[in-house]
């Protein structure tokens, strides 16, 4: 009995866990977004030109369709990170290594996945071409690496590019946006500082598009691979599906799972502890059913005296 309520009061927790899982304000907005991972086939599409001659008409393709609200390249699939380096900032010196995670996108990339600006502005469709070194960077960035500084107008320098097989020689980049913080380690962690940057500055990376629509997103998708493979008839597509559907998957599985468990060992714990109440109860009684009987002949016979 009492590891059956334990299990249940488990499963409670679990729920109320879960509950909170859901209500985690995540900075983004992952409603009607589609996700496809690109994997490029490495023979053809090594250096960052090649890169963006497959996705600068691709994303005017997908752009151009009737319910498609912003498409964007990504490197990375929100809120599961980026890619970490180490960061530099000229004038600012520090004992330990700076870190931060980069993602490398083009200019719909905010308007996708709606993340709140708070100054400065996003790159546009001409910088994201021409391979500027201009970045965007959330509050967390701003707040650890620059204190009460205004981050706009600063530079940033991100080792990692230098790398990268298709390394980036002086990875220096103006700061030209300051961005609210979205989760970007999953739900529970909090932000770490992160730096947005054109796609087109390297050609290294896993790449995808993320397309937000205006209806629902699945319906798009026969649509959006038609014009994957009418840029690229070799390009294939893995990982689709919508933003809601991974974020269900990868962090609210688990405890959805864990708490159904629960419930479900819990609820059987009880039924078997009931029956088997009932059991020694009926078998205690049966046992007794003589002796019963002899009483209540016997509180019969005594009545029937005292009534005489």
């Amino acid at each position: 009995m009492g590891l059956s309520l334990t299990l249940l009061v488990g499963a409670g927790l679990l729920m109320r866990s879960f509950v909170a899982l859901r209500e985690v304000h995540l900075g983004l907005q992952p409603d009607h977004v589609l996700v496809a991972r690109l994997p490029l086939p490495v023979d053809r599409y090594k250096t960052a030109e090649q890169v963006a001659g497959f996705y600068r008409p691709l994303l005017q393709r997908l752009k151009a369709l009737p319910g498609v609200v912003e498409a964007t390249e990504t490197s990375t699939l929100p809120p599961y990170g980026g890619i970490p380096s180490d960061i530099e900032i000229p004038g600012k010196t520090h004992a330990e290594k700076w870190n931060a995670l980069f993602q490398l996108c083009s200019e719909g990339y905010f308007g996708v996945v709606k993340i709140q600006f708070l100054d400065g502005r996003t790159f546009t469709e001409a910088e994201v071409n021409g391979a500027r070194k201009l970045a965007v960077v959330n509050q967390t960035f701003a707040k650890k690496f620059l204190g009460n500084e205004n981050p706009i107008g600063r530079q940033v320098r991100i080792a990692r590019l230098t790398e990268f097989e298709d390394a980036v020689k002086e990875p220096m980049f103006e700061i030209i946006g300051l961005v609210a913080d979205a989760k970007n380690q999953g739900l529970q962690d909090p932000p770490m500082p992160e730096i947005w940057i054109p796609y087109t500055v390297t050609g290294s990376s896993f790449r995808g598009i993320l397309v937000r629509t205006a209806g629902e997103p699945m319906a798009m998708m026969n649509a959006v691979q038609h014009e994957i493979w009418a840029t690229d008839a070799n390009v294939a597509l893995t990982f689709t599906g919508t933003l809601e559907s991974f974020i269900s998957q990868f962090s609210y599985a688990g405890p959805r799972f864990g708490f159904f468990l629960m419930m479900i060992f819990g609820a059987v714990g009880l039924v078997l502890v009931t029956i088997g109440v009932y059991s020694v109860l009926a078998y205690t009684t049966a046992r007794r059913t003589q002796e019963i009987g002899i009483r209540m002949a016997l509180e019969r016979r005594a009545r029937t005296c005292r009534a005489w």
